[in-house]
């Protein structure tokens, strides 16, 4: 399955164009405890980029701490959250953050953005929309971007795509310790399956089988 890994490819390339030499900025990483959150943490830091992982959940926090504890982790569902993430940025630039939930989340997110900083939304688990005002954008030349699977595919060269296969294999290999099963279910158990993969807090990813 390489939809996580491509999806990681796309991400870090809208991340990397803001990077330049010597650059010592932060990429934050909403929902990182995810199976796409924590290959992009896995890809960024092999790439020497240095991410903030957000998290709802203080269990979920903990997990990632194990796995990865070069990586300050931050947990949303605490009142002073915003203010955690910017004692942990310090001086350096936010360039970039990445984001499947959308909605008020989204709009904190953009408030934590450098001037000229790029929020990339790529999911939508939220049910409501983004809050934001045309100022948030233009005062500080912010952007905002989708990114899906569907685009790439419309986007890019039939070559394009064959290299960014092979690309998102090697990284399959190369972060395959990252990809675990929360829980096989049988097809006859479908609805429990959909409950599961749902379930706040999840761990792994929820595999269907024949």
């Amino acid at each position: 399955m390489l939809v996580n890994p491509l999806t990681v490819l796309m991400l870090r390339r809208e991340a990397e164009k803001h990077f330049t030499t010597g650059y010592d900025g932060v990429v934050l990483n909403n929902a990182a405890g995810g199976a796409v959150g924590r290959l992009v943490t896995a890809n960024l830091s092999n790439h020497d980029i240095a991410t903030v992982s957000l998290v709802r959940r203080a269990e979920t926090a903990q997990r990632l701490r194990e796995l990865f504890p070069e990586v300050p982790v931050v947990v949303t569902e605490s009142p002073d959250w915003l203010d955690a993430v910017r004692d942990l940025i310090g001086g350096r630039t936010v360039g970039a953050a990445l984001d499947p939930i959308g909605g008020s989340l989204s709009a904190d997110l953009l408030d934590l953005l450098s001037p000229g900083g790029t929020l990339v939304v790529y999911g939508r688990m939220a049910d409501e929309p983004i809050p934001l005002h045309a100022t948030a954008l233009l005062d500080r030349g912010l952007t905002l971007r989708g990114a899906t699977i569907g685009r790439w595919v419309a986007t890019t060269s039939p070559e394009q795509r064959v290299s960014d296969t092979r690309t998102a294999c090697l990284m399959a290999q190369a972060f395959s310790s990252q990809f675990h099963a929360a829980a096989i279910y049988p097809i006859a158990e479908l609805s429990d399956a959909i409950r599961h993969a749902t379930k706040p807090g999840k761990a792994g990813t929820v595999l269907v089988r024949p």
